[in-house]
């Protein structure tokens, strides 16, 4: 092979290839503009053939040398198997060209017919926080998503039950690779449980069905410390989705013990704002006394001032206690909506300009954010003006120097939960003073638009 032929083939398999940071980033921009000035890098190799799902090409190459199935070679020394699974290709053009899927699958097969493993793959030196094996049903199922390869390597003996399978084939409202995995009957209780999880991440009811009507058990921690249903409070969920958990054996009684310390699942619903699964859970019969603090939340949660005052009143530890919680108690009360807790914990004396630093990434918040920063991010705008009318700093930054219009603008466009978008917050934050030069309009929502350019 030509010297510059070699390089040219080395930079091409690169950008056809994931980043090695982030496996689902990038675009196959510069694989292309490569591909159309040398077609030739696309047929003249197995490497070539399998990453662009050229059949014809390593049916040849396989046809004259069977060994080529096995060969590592490329600037990752991978195997063809590895290129195609990991292939940009796969991942872009498959799931909108039904011929391009089936090409792609046909070399698949023909290289396992050839003697390539199944199982197959990369070691993963970047992976943090350590390096992983990233197995070729990892990019058939988890990053390209394509049920038939996925389908095909499973029925060939690839092993689903590593941390990489489980934890992204769940990543999509198309549930055929998770049939695919569950219907191959090679998931353990581990990886079952995690699926599970990931779709409370996702908050998908449909796959969250699928997955207990097959049997997973919400209580099962699996590869996790804690299990789906305590995910599931913790991102939210719908109560529907609690509440079929619920039906398929959950229990908030059982004891969490890892992030949130030992607490149980009632006592997180309750830190998290979620007053309306309480109720849900006595008519499952899953219920206890509270404790002092508890009493105090629930209170808050119920919309009761004057009997959080007094509990409060009863005890001076309690309330020291109470108070060291109440910043993340707000924000999560915000996040759930709750408007009575963060209307009475703004009565009894919580400062509304709280700074909290209990955040999860999941919710793209920045640390050290206030409550008005969390009410904008979620498009609670009956709490942002609640919190406005309480005094709250219109332009206060967070850690990352992010305003509360910043949030709000970003809720509108670019947020999971723009079915509550609306113009109300970035309104009632310009009223209050908020500072809008730092924002480019147009921003993709013509009524914040005009606000913002007034």
């Amino acid at each position: 092979m030509p010297r510059d032929h070699h390089v040219a083939l080395s930079a091409f398999l690169v950008a056809a290839s994931p980043p090695r940071h982030a496996h689902a980033d990038g675009s196959l921009e510069e694989a292309r503009a490569l591909l159309r000035a040398e077609p030739s890098l696309g047929t003249s190799t197995i490497f070539g053939a399998a990453i662009t799902g050229n059949d014809e090409a390593a049916e040849r190459h396989l046809r004259a040398d069977p060994l080529l199935a096995t060969l590592r070679g490329g600037p990752y020394e991978w195997d063809a198997l590895t290129y195609l699974c990991f292939s940009r290709f796969l991942r872009h053009d498959a799931p909108t060209d039904l011929e391009v899927s089936a090409r792609f699958t046909r070399v698949a097969e023909r290289l396992l017919d050839a003697g390539a493993s199944a199982n197959t793959g990369f070691l993963d030196t970047q992976h943090q926080p350590t390096a992983t094996f990233e197995s070729v049903l990892y990019g058939a199922a988890g990053l390209a998503q394509h049920a038939p390869i996925t389908r095909l390597l499973l029925a060939r003996g690839a092993d689903p039950n590593d941390s990489e399978v489980p934890y992204h084939a769940p990543e999509s409202y198309d549930l055929s690779v998770m049939n695919a995995l569950l219907e191959s009957g090679s998931l353990n209780a581990a990886s079952l449980a995690m699926m599970l999880l990931r779709k409370t991440d996702w908050h998908d009811e449909r796959g969250i069905a699928r997955l207990l009507d097959y049997g997973v058990d919400p209580n099962e921690a699996g590869h996790w410390k804690h299990s789906p249903f305590i995910h599931a409070i913790r991102r939210n969920n719908r109560p529907a989705i609690i509440e079929r958990m619920l039906n398929h054996g959950a229990n908030p009684l059982r004891r969490i013990g890892d992030l949130d310390g030992d607490m149980d699942g009632v006592a997180l619903t309750i830190w998290c704002g979620r007053r309306d699964l309480l109720s849900m859970y006595a008519a499952h019969g899953r219920t206890r006394a509270f404790d002092p603090l508890e009493t105090i939340a629930v209170a808050c949660l119920e919309g009761h001032t004057d009997r959080a005052r007094a509990l409060q009143a009863s005890s001076h530890d309690t309330a020291a206690a109470f108070a060291a919680q109440a910043p993340a108690f707000l924000a999560r009360s915000i996040i759930s909506g709750n408007e009575d807790a963060v209307r009475v914990l703004l009565a009894i004396g919580v400062p509304v300009d709280s700074r909290f630093t209990d955040t999860d990434g999941y919710w793209g918040l920045a640390p050290y954010g206030t409550a008005l920063h969390v009410a904008a991010w979620f498009g609670r705008h009956a709490i942002v003006r609640m919190l406005l009318d309480a005094g709250a700093d219109a332009v206060a930054h967070d850690s990352r120097y992010r305003t509360p219009l910043m949030y709000a603008v970003k809720a509108c466009t670019n947020s999971h939960w723009m079915d509550r978008r609306a113009p109300d917050s970035v309104a009632a934050l310009l009223a209050a003073g908020a500072d809008a030069r730092s924002i480019s309009t147009p921003t993709g929502y013509d009524d914040i638009d005009t606000l913002l350019r007034r």
